[in-house]
């Protein structure tokens, strides 16, 4: 009693204390922070993603390979002639287990049994025959339908590996395409924990920064990877179990229930996912219309909490707007600028959004970083051939003499 008659009579002294302990507080840890800032350890991480100058690679030996894929697609035979096969088999089977057990008894008061009585057991259930093996599978119907989807997927597959015209024509003559290689690494710091790495990459030709036109955009042919995955298996079980008893008098009456179901299936994880997004939507990453912007997401996977750490090769099938002739032998300029952050990235639901933090200083938890603009040029086809092509000296008197190969 006399603890709260003196707190009710000093409390504005009391609040002012501890207004001063805290502020006191704060500025020794606000102090602390920044000399970690000017004098701590350097850390060159950064935010732990790290995108590596692009790199252009030859075409060529991609459609090449892309090619052999497809004649390995169109070898395959999908629709299965032992689908009839199915017809009248069992499509499903259902069974349910309970149990509810009740018991009653009765004690006559002071009165012990005879030695030598005999009491009758309780009565047991029958036991359960055996189930017989039945043999399932789908319907026949369902399976000739799931092989029919899976050849229209190969010609999708087949399709797309082609190109399409837009991507291969321009100006009634064939389209510069290049392959651009990105080294993505990857190391998650402390504090990043259950996030997705985000990186961005811009594109953009250099003579039309000042230009609004739709035809002088980049397109976007292919990435790859275009999607990791694993397969994940889940498990859910239900078990539940009511018991209860009562006594009265003489009489103790008791019931017990109990209930289980399990759920299994088999679903996929995803480790990298391709993305294309709209160039105008702020923050921009060119500042202008005519980017072309795409990207990868990288997410912590098998229960993970972190993204796996790792060195990533990363490419994207661009179509730029220029003619790739054979007489051409020139180089053509475009403008490349990355972004890399973090996103807070739900496993169960699979959804993520923006990462921010508590603390006032450091609201913006996504640890953002953007790099300088990259010019790259990238060599037409005849400029390929000019500069890579074999070549031999001769000597001709005592000059040696470079000849090509006719």
């Amino acid at each position: 009693m006399q603890i709260l008659l003196y707190l009710k009579a000093h409390w504005h002294i009391i609040v002012g204390m501890l207004i001063v302990l805290g502020l006191a507080v704060w500025a020794y840890i606000d102090w602390q922070y920044v000399q970690l800032g000017l004098n701590g350890p350097r850390d060159t991480v950064g935010n732990g993603i790290t995108v590596g100058l692009a790199k252009a690679f030859d075409n060529r030996s991609l459609s090449l390979r892309i090619e052999r894929l497809s004649n390995s697609l169109a070898q395959l035979r999908v629709v299965d002639q032992k689908a009839t096969e199915s017809i009248g088999r069992l499509q499903g089977q259902s069974s349910a287990l309970s149990a509810t057990t009740v018991t009653l008894s009765a004690t006559a008061e002071n009165k012990p049994a005879a030695s030598g009585t005999s009491q009758t057991p309780p009565a047991t259930a029958p036991a359960s025959t055996a189930e017989p093996k039945s043999e399932f599978t789908l319907a026949a119907s369902d399976i000739l339908n799931e092989q029919l989807n899976l050849a229209s997927q190969i010609m999708n597959l087949q399709t797309l590996y082609e190109r399409s015209l837009t991507d291969r024509l321009f100006n009634d003559q064939a389209r510069l395409q290049t392959v651009l290689g990105f080294q993505v690494s990857i190391t998650p710091p402390a504090g990043f924990e259950n996030s997705a790495a985000i990186v961005e990459v811009a594109v953009r030709m250099s003579n039309t920064a000042t230009n609004t036109k739709q035809s002088d955009r980049v397109s976007l042919v292919a990435l790859i990877p275009q999607e990791k995955t694993y397969n994940a298996q889940s498990i859910s079980t239900n078990s539940q179990s009511i018991a209860g008893s009562a006594v009265a008098s003489f009489v103790t009456l008791g019931v017990d229930s109990k209930g289980e179901s399990r759920q299994m299936f088999v679903h996929r994880d995803s480790d990298t996912v391709a993305f294309e997004r709209k160039p105008n939507k702020e923050p921009r990453l060119l500042a202008d219309d005519n980017a072309t912007v795409f990207g990868w997401e990288f997410r912590p996977i098998l229960g993970r909490n972190t993204v796996t750490a790792g060195m990533r090769q990363m490419l994207a099938v661009v179509a730029l707007p220029e003619m790739d002739v054979s007489e051409d032998t020139r180089y053509v300029n475009v403008q490349i600028r990355t972004r890399t952050y973090w996103r807070r990235y739900d496993s169960t639901k699979q959804t993520s959004e923006r990462k921010w933090h508590w603390f006032p200083q450091k609201t913006d938890g996504s640890g953002i970083f953007e790099s300088e603009v990259q010019e790259l040029d990238i060599p037409t086809t005849a400029q390929i051939h000019e500069r890579l092509t074999p070549k031999y000296l001769k000597l001709i008197g005592s000059t040696p003499v470079m000849i090509e190969p006719s």
